[in-house]
């Protein structure tokens, strides 16, 4: 009538409620005042910020997910985390195509059970990424 019906599963719903609510008390709680200029009024706002990307689509790529992390960080006007994920995300396009090399060599070199040249393309992997 008012669209399509989605099925759900209850226990589902109530582990993600339960998820998010630990997440809820493990996180911490930010602080934001605003004196107006003459000093007549303040305002103080608290605020606590947990993670529900488990909740929404997991077909997110790492250079998707940086940018949402990027333009939150703009929008929250955290711009030190900005320019760290900026950064990130440029080194991620700029790597793409070596990391891309390194993962196949990785998975081959895993196939056949060469671990120490695994350890060594790991470790190359995770300098690219960073």
């Amino acid at each position: 009538m008012f669209g399509r019906r989605r099925n759900f599963n209850l226990d589902e719903l109530m582990a993600h409620y339960e998820k998010m609510m630990e997440d809820f008390h493990k996180t911490d709680w930010s602080e934001k005042s605003y004196e107006s200029p003459d000093g007549s009024y303040k305002t103080t706002s608290y605020v606590k910020v947990f993670d529900l990307s488990e909740l929404f689509d997991k077909s997110l790529t790492k250079k998707d997910e940086l940018k949402m992390k990027l333009n939150k960080a703009i929008e929250d006007e955290n711009f030190e985390d900005a320019v760290k994920l900026r950064d990130e995300l440029k080194n991620l396009e700029v790597n793409q195509k070596e990391v891309e090399k390194l993962e196949l060599e990785l998975n081959q070199a895993i196939r056949t059970q060469n671990f120490e040249r695994a350890i060594e393309l790991r470790d190359e992997l995770k300098n690219l990424k960073s």
